[in-house]
């Protein structure tokens, strides 16, 4: 969450029932809440997923190189291995099957 405040960011954390404490920097973006507690920063039904990124990554593609949905495919220009690779390259992406594991 981002905040302009270090009291907003107590406020967001007293708003949230299972928030158990916050981070705030003030250098941080503006000004940078981090909240803490269950469910706070999402749910994975897999416990071998570090955080939400690795929860989304769960999964498997119909090309076996590809380990996770952003390599899941192919570019116009062989340098670029992921479809934001090869959007930032001008690239033309061929997207193959990417199975969600649903985790």
């Amino acid at each position: 969450a981002v905040a302009k405040s270090q009291s907003q960011c107590q406020q967001d954390c007293t708003d949230e029932s299972t928030c158990v404490g916050y981070a705030y920097c003030s250098s941080c973006n503006g000004g940078e809440c981090i909240l803490y507690g269950k469910f706070l920063d999402g749910y994975c039904s897999d416990t071998s997923a570090l955080n939400q990124v690795d929860c989304k990554a769960l999964g498997s593609c119909s090309l076996s190189s590809a380990t996770n949905e952003d390599a899941c495919g192919t570019c116009s220009e062989s340098t670029a291995s992921t479809k934001t690779t090869c959007d930032g390259v001008r690239g033309t992406w061929t997207a193959a099957t990417w199975t969600s594991a649903n985790a």
